[in-house]
């Protein structure tokens, strides 16, 4: 019973859906009623972008991964380039990539201005 809960505890809840099935799991995420699922580890976000008869087609999945950590990556598999990024709160798979890719960017700027007050002061 210990163990349940602790293992319950720890997880966060992640969208699960995959725009191949699902239009409304796509980049614009609209699901009114999307599936989740308790994640252990972090939730994830993948767009792949395949080429199909001369025409590029995006899919997008969405789910759970083990690794953890706040980052995203680009990877390949079998000719389609992959864009992912993992997070690690409640639903946060819901969300474009712009989110990650710009957050620590906004980080950097705030240090690097209070870094500048300081040696003006």
């Amino acid at each position: 019973m210990i163990i349940i809960y602790i293992s319950a505890y720890g997880a966060i809840r992640c969208f699960s859906c995959s725009s191949t099935s699902t239009t409304a799991c796509g980049d614009d995420f609209g699901m009114t009623s999307p599936s989740a699922q308790d994640c252990p580890g972090t939730c994830i976000k993948r767009r792949g972008k395949r080429d199909n008869a001369g025409v590029d087609v995006v899919e997008v999945t969405r789910g759970c991964v083990e690794q953890t950590g706040d980052k995203c990556f680009d990877s390949s598999f079998n000719g389609i380039s992959v864009y992912s990024c993992t997070c690690n709160t409640n639903y946060c798979n819901s969300a474009s990539n712009w989110k990650y890719m710009y957050s620590p960017l906004a980080t950097l700027i705030v240090i690097l201005n209070i870094w500048r007050q300081i040696l003006q002061s």
